[in-house]
C-alpha cells in the first residue's frame, strides 16, 4: 500500500468485497491484506466477502465438494 492509499483508508470503517474467493493463493492474499488493513486502520470495523459456494467433482477425492470455500473457511480455524 502507499502512504497515499493507507491515508485514504484511515477513515474507512466498512469494507465490502465480492467474486473474490476461487483460487487458494488469491484467497491467501485476500486474508494477508484484510490483515494488514486491521492492523493499519484503527477505524476498519467490519470486512463483508459475499462468495459463492461452487461445488465441483474433485478427481484426487472423487467426490463433490467446495474446495475454494472450504479453503475460505481454513482461515477462520486459525484466528
Amino acid at each position: 500500500w502507499s502512504s497515499s492509499d493507507v491515508q485514504l483508508l484511515q477513515s474507512a470503517q466498512y469494507i465490502v468485497a465480492a467474486d473474490c474467493v476461487y483460487e487458494d493463493s488469491l484467497t491467501d492474499s485476500l486474508f494477508k491484506c484484510m490483515s494488514q488493513l486491521f492492523q493499519q486502520c484503527r477505524s476498519l470495523r467490519t470486512i463483508v466477502v459475499g462468495l459463492e459456494k461452487r461445488i465441483n467433482f474433485s478427481l484426487s477425492d472423487m467426490t463433490a465438494r467446495a474446495h475454494a470455500y472450504d479453503h475460505f473457511r481454513s482461515h477462520f480455524a486459525e484466528c
